[in-house]
């Protein structure tokens, strides 16, 4: 709680905002190889979840 009595939210660690104009390549490939699985994942559940509407 701050000193006028607000309570002020903490960003978690994925919420983090990220500044990629600066990044190193080595940075930028680690964010995109992150943004590739986590794509890949969400695939596949949809692909799971879509299977089961045509039972």
């Amino acid at each position: 709680m701050t000193a006028d009595g607000w309570i002020r939210p903490v960003p978690s660690a994925g919420a983090e905002a990220l500044d990629l104009a600066d990044a190193a390549p080595e940075e930028l490939a680690y964010h995109l190889g992150a943004v590739k699985r986590s794509l890949y994942s969400l695939l596949q559940l949809y692909v799971l979840v879509g299977g089961e509407e045509g039972r």
